[in-house]
């Protein structure tokens, strides 16, 4: 995904994350790489409780608001020479985005999680919505980043080309050293009495 570009990357999500800011992070090892940030609201600690403000802390970021902000899709709409990568569509300048993008044929990137199945209590609204938008996305001219192989397989299903589906995961910062753990695995194991076949998951 690093290439060397002068052209921005515009990576417009609702809120900063602990997970997405690490890859944020990394674009400061890449001084050709100019990233701008856009949020829909600051960050709020009385809400997620995070113990510090992610939304500048590796850049300085734009917040564009819960209702249609005109001057951000204008920007947006105006620079076409500029990379967008947008996280998720759950608000209304990101609805927009992809709807005016698909419109114009402009070419972006859309980052999403496994998206959750529709219930089978789901009104006929929600599945006309769900429906739209995944052929809306469909037929743009988007390439999908997708957290894992799950949700590949889940547009492919849909019947997105491979060729524009693109693994990218989560990422997780891990602080210490995995050779501390190693030292220490005979005493985990011990701990939990684990087998020597079992293998931990920790978060």
């Amino acid at each position: 995904m690093m290439y060397r570009t002068n052209k921005p990357i515009n990576l417009i999500q609702n809120i900063a994350t602990p997970h997405n800011n690490v890859l944020i992070g990394c674009f400061k090892k890449y001084p050709l790489l100019h990233l701008r940030l856009w949020y829909q609201k600051a960050h709020k600690k009385d809400k997620y409780y995070w113990s510090k403000d992610l939304t500048h802390e590796h850049f300085h970021a734009n917040v564009y608001g819960s209702w249609v902000n005109l001057k951000f899709i204008g920007y947006c709409l105006r620079r076409r020479d500029e990379r967008y990568v947008i996280v998720g569509w759950s608000n209304a300048n990101t609805l927009l985005l992809h709807l005016l993008f698909f419109l114009l044929r402009r070419p972006y990137n859309h980052w999403t999680d496994l998206p959750k199945p529709v219930g089978k209590s789901a009104t006929i609204t929600a599945r006309i919505k769900r429906w739209a938008a995944y052929k809306v996305l469909r037929y743009s001219n988007a390439v999908v980043f997708c957290t894992g192989i799950p949700t590949i397989n889940y547009f492919k299903q849909l019947g997105f080309p491979s060729s524009r589906l693109v693994n990218l995961p989560i990422f997780v910062e891990t602080v210490e050293d995995v050779a501390i753990y190693r030292a220490q695995r005979e005493k985990i194991w011990n701990r939990y009495s684990l087998e020597d076949d079992d293998f931990v998951l920790c978060a």
